[in-house]
């Protein structure tokens, strides 16, 4: 008797550069008792680029603005300046070149689209004599790597033409949303083409998912993710798998209240997934007006450095190394100083109950959501000093949609929100519309739910100044095919705007976990084994 085996493998000094507009940073950890203090790799520097693009306002764009944001970033950017990292990254958010206006512009995503070459090509792009503007972007950025002397990390459209018999627009070319990394001697050694789209009507899908990593000098492997890949199953698990806790992230992602806002969908992914000890560097595309803002960092130890940096035509920098990081500060030292434009969520179709005050005992409500009766409970006890107070108790069991009506991925999502009015459509207020979470404060605060699934991240908001809780804790419990989850203050918290739990594309709707490519041939090869035995 024969027997197969398939196994499927699949820093912290902190400086902010703001040349136009007021920023805001903060740095704090996950609970009061453990001290932030961390040191990683020696000698790794990451410097995150927050910048709104020249001619996002314009009537019309052109391949110009191609050339006019490659000298900007060029020319305004630091330089590194570390002599003894011998890893330093830079890394470009999503659309830094072209605006998000091709987002659902066709023709305008068609012109402004590049050719990429091959990765790990024996030439450096940067030696080509190349005058194609379709090569433009690619050479440049090669030439930045090498002559800085530095990993670069960039989003770009990548136009590929279609092949015979593929589905294919009628203009002959897939345009993808694609990160492309170059080594510090402008080499091409990484491509990853995005693959979860959402509401980019003229971008292109990939027919499969091609997760990607990079290796430094250091030997330290860093997986890409673009914008909303952390709300999905998958590259993320396929990293895992691989032994990848590294990560950088290339966004472009507005801001959503109350369970949208980037960097608190960052930290709570990272807290979810804090015991494989990862790190988490994302550059967010900037334009606060349209409500794109938040680049981060987040280290194994729950460390991090935020930064939210409101009004167009700024120019942010996050410039991290792990080397000599010490500093500790907390919340209260930091204040948003202006407003941040978001999207509202729709809660049409959401659960609801008000959440009274309660200050004399600790209260209980519950809240329900769909045919298989997703629910959760709050338990919590407040002091105020407003008049009113509008928080209410959403539940909701479905499926996440498009623009169009076609499902993205299905969410279980329970979440303690600050409204504007007793009206739960009101929920996805701005914090200006919310302004009595100054003045009511949660000395007691606990929220469960039975989830489908056991991946399950906190989504939370403070109310005066964007950021996520960091004094929490989550625990997760299988409880029959069901996962009860239970997060928990471990502090009184003041001006609460959003306190949820979330979990995505991991389950359906009979309540079944998701599984994924590779899961499934490891059980089709087992089935088949079983059988010759």
């Amino acid at each position: 008797m024969t027997s197969t085996a398939a196994t499927f493998c699949v820093c912290l000094y902190f400086v902010v550069g703001f040349a136009f507009n007021s920023a805001v940073v903060l740095e704090s950890r996950y609970s009061p008792s453990r001290q932030s203090t961390t040191k990683l790799e020696d000698g790794y520097e990451i410097h995150l680029y927050s910048y709104t693009p020249e001619g996002w306002d314009n009537e019309t764009i052109d391949e110009s603005i191609l050339k006019i944001n490659l000298d900007y970033l060029e020319e305004r950017g630091p330089k590194p300046d570390n002599a003894s990292a011998r890893d330093t990254i830079f890394v470009y958010a999503d659309f830094s070149f072209t605006t998000t206006e091709v987002i659902n512009d066709r023709s305008l995503a068609v012109l402004l689209s590049q050719r990429i070459p091959a990765v790990n090509n024996e030439t450096v792009p940067c030696e080509i004599a190349s005058t194609d503007p379709k090569d433009l972007v690619v050479q440049r950025l090669s030439c930045i790597a090498m002559n800085e002397y530095i990993y670069l990390v960039a989003g770009l459209l990548e136009g590929v033409p279609c092949t015979e018999g593929e589905p294919c627009r009628d203009d002959g070319l897939k345009v993808y949303s694609t990160a492309i990394v170059f080594d510090k001697q402008g080499y091409l050694v990484a491509k990853y083409r995005k693959y979860n789209l959402i509401n980019e009507e003229a971008i292109d899908k990939p027919s499969t998912l091609e997760p990607a990593t990079f290796t430094t000098e250091s030997g330290i492997t860093q997986g890409i993710f673009m914008s909303h890949d952390l709300l999905f199953a998958e590259p993320a698990n396929t990293y895992f798998a691989n032994g990848v806790r590294r990560f950088v992230d290339l966004g472009a992602t507005v801001n959503t209240m109350p369970f949208g806002f980037s960097l608190s969908v960052h930290w709570g992914w990272h807290f979810a997934n804090r015991d494989k000890k990862i790190a988490l560097a994302t550059s967010n595309y900037q334009n606060s007006m349209l409500g794109y803002t938040g680049n981060g960092i987040i280290w194994p130890s729950g460390s991090y450095a935020l930064l939210y940096g409101p009004g167009a035509g700024g120019f942010g920098v996050l410039q991290t190394g792990v080397t000599d990081y010490t500093k500790t500060t907390t919340q209260g030292e930091s204040k948003i100083n202006g407003p941040i434009t978001s999207e509202e969520t729709d809660f049409t179709d959401y659960s609801s109950v008000p959440v009274p005050h309660s200050s004399l005992s600790v209260n209980e409500v519950s809240v329900c959501h769909g045919e298989d009766e997703f629910c959760c409970t709050l338990t919590y006890r407040t002091i105020r000093n407003a008049d009113e107070m509008f928080y209410q108790l959403v539940a909701f069991d479905g499926n996440r949609t498009s623009r169009d009506g076609s499902v993205l991925f299905p969410e279980q999502t329970c979440g303690l929100v600050a409204c504007s009015s007793a009206d739960k459509m009101s929920c996805g207020a701005s914090l200006e519309a919310t302004n009595y979470t100054q003045e009511v404060s949660f000395t007691v605060l606990s929220l469960k739910g039975s989830f489908s699934s056991d991946k399950v991240i906190p989504i939370t908001m403070d109310a005066e100044k964007y950021f996520p809780m960091s004094e929490i804790s989550m625990t997760v419990l299988q409880n029959g095919s069901r996962f009860d989850v239970n997060l928990v203050s471990e502090a009184s918290i003041q001006t609460m705007k959003t306190f949820a739990i979330s979990s995505t594309d991991f389950i359906t709707k009979s309540g079944a976990k998701h599984i994924s490519a590779s899961m499934m041939l490891i059980a089709i090869s087992f089935y088949i084994l079983s059988s010759f035995l």
